[in-house]
């Protein structure tokens, strides 16, 4: 390599280490400066209320899943979810601002949160299907839109901090498919409860709706 073509070489190295160490940690500290000096807006809450005015279940604290079972319909498919009812169904966005209920707690059995089986589902059921794909001659429905609580990739909308934490579900983030918050004209009838295990082997110790409060908010 010729004198010239080595100084344009260094040249070369030392802009792609610029572009790819240099440049995000430049913009990794400018959002930090953002973040502090002009933080973003906090969600405005237009209205809120108490779960309990909606729930059409007496028991808030509720540590037998099972109890919760219910057959519940899709389009043309039936399953057995653990379903907590509302008494009435509830727009997942109302005048521009999205539902989100508020300090739910959960208390897990087995802590750290480590195989796939002890992740918890939780999110919306809703009065009307959220998807219908037909694939070849089948067609499959689904009323659920849910976030993951755990660790694994791909099932860590939530990650859970301590065995006892309180966290929102947002109906903006529970995913049906490959999209989120995606409701359309279906309206929320429910909570439904699922994991991958046998409803006795659920990583629940209990679920705690006491404190909880459904807001609607913008931003």
């Amino acid at each position: 390599m010729m004198r010239g073509e080595t100084s344009w070489f260094w040249v070369y190295v030392l802009v792609m280490v610029f572009v790819v160490a240099v440049v995000p940690m430049l913009l990794t500290g400018w959002n930090l400066i953002v973040s502090k000096f002009w933080p973003q807006p906090s969600p405005k809450v237009v209205e809120a209320f108490p779960l309990r005015e909606v729930l059409a279940y007496s028991e808030y604290r509720i540590s037998d899943l099972r109890r919760l079972l219910r057959n519940l319909s899709c389009w043309k498919a039936n399953g057995t979810f653990v379903f907590i009812p509302f008494k009435e169904p509830l727009p997942a966005y109302k005048d521009g601002a999205r539902l989100v209920v508020r300090n739910i707690t959960i208390a897990l059995r087995e802590w750290p949160v480590k195989r796939l089986s002890q992740h918890i589902s939780i999110g919306f059921w809703t009065d009307k299907p959220l998807m219908l794909q037909t694939v070849g001659e089948v067609t499959i429905a689904t009323c659920y839109a849910n976030v993951w609580i755990g660790v694994v990739k791909g099932f860590n909308d939530i990650k859970p901090p301590s065995r006892v934490f309180t966290f929102d579900l947002d109906s903006a983030l529970t995913r049906t498919g490959g999209s989120r918050g995606k409701f359309g004209e279906a309206k929320i009838i429910g909570i439904v409860i699922i994991a991958l295990t046998r409803i006795e082997n659920y990583n629940i110790e209990y679920v705690d709706f006491t404190h909880a409060y459904i807001a609607y908010v913008e931003g």
